[in-house]
C-alpha cells in the first residue's frame, strides 16, 4: 500500500511527542530531594537488590544535526579529564549508599564515551571495580563513534571485559553526510567492527 499524502497533509499530521530513550522516560521522572535519593539508594543496598550503571560521557568532538542527546561539542581532551574525576566522585557517593548491591549491568552512552582518551577510560574503569561490587559475569556495554576510536581504546575495553558495543550509522551517502554533519567511511566503520571483534567485543 502506497501513501499518497499531499506534503500539507503530512504537516498537518505532524506532532512533537516525548524522544524516548530510557525508561522510565524523562517527562515521567518527579522532584525528588537529596534526601529522598539517599533513601531510595539505602533501600536497594539493604534489599541487596542488583543494579545496572549507566555512565553518561556528554561530549562528543563535533555535533551531528540530528542528535538530541544531552551532548558538549569540544576537542578539549582535558574537559574529559576533569569529568573523569567528577564521575568518579559522584560514583563513589552511590557506591557508599547502595553498600554491597551487586552491579550486573555496566553501560557508557553519550556524546561519545570515546571521547575519553584510554588512559582516562582505564582511570574510570579501574574507580568502578574499586566503588562496586560487580558481579564476574556482569553485561559491560559502551557506545562508540567509529571516526574516533582508537587501538588503545579498543584494549583498555577488551582488559576491562567489555564484551558489546554498539556505534551509530546514518548513512553512507556523502550528500546525506553532508546534510547532517557527520563524515563517517566504510572504511571507519569496517575497521571499528573487526578491530573489536579480534579483541572479544561482540
Amino acid at each position: 500500500m502506497s501513501c499518497t499524502a499531499t506534503p500539507t497533509q503530512l504537516a498537518a499530521w505532524a506532532s512533537r511527542g516525548p524522544r524516548y530513550t530510557s525508561y522510565p522516560p524523562a517527562t515521567a521522572f518527579a522532584t525528588i530531594y537529596p534526601g529522598g535519593v539517599a533513601r531510595e539508594l539505602a533501600r536497594i543496598g539493604e534489599l541487596h537488590e542488583s543494579i545496572s550503571a549507566y555512565l553518561h560521557i556528554p561530549f562528543c568532538r563535533s555535533l551531528c544535526w540530528y542528535c538530541g542527546c544531552n551532548v558538549i561539542p569540544t576537542r578539549d581532551v582535558e574537559r574529559g579529564t576533569r569529568y573523569v574525576e567528577q564521575l568518579i566522585a559522584e560514583a563513589s557517593l552511590v557506591g557508599h549508599a547502595v553498600h554491597d548491591a551487586v552491579v550486573t549491568e555496566i553501560s557508557f552512552g553519550g556524546g561519545s564515551p570515546n571521547f575519553l582518551p584510554a588512559p582516562s577510560l582505564r582511570r574510570l574503569f579501574a574507580a568502578l571495580e574499586h566503588i562496586f561490587t560487580i558481579a564476574p559475569d556482569a553485561r559491560r556495554s559502551i557506545e562508540l563513534d567509529p571516526r574516533t576510536t582508537t587501538s588503545d581504546q579498543i584494549e583498555a575495553l577488551a582488559a576491562a571485559r567489555f564484551g558489546s558495543m554498539s556505534m551509530g550509522v546514518q548513512d553512507f551517502s556523502e550528500e546525506v553526510q553532508d546534510a547532517i554533519h557527520r563524515h563517517q567511511t566504510v572504511v571507519q566503520t569496517r575497521w571499528l567492527v573487526n578491530r573489536a571483534r579480534g579483541r572479544g567485543l561482540r
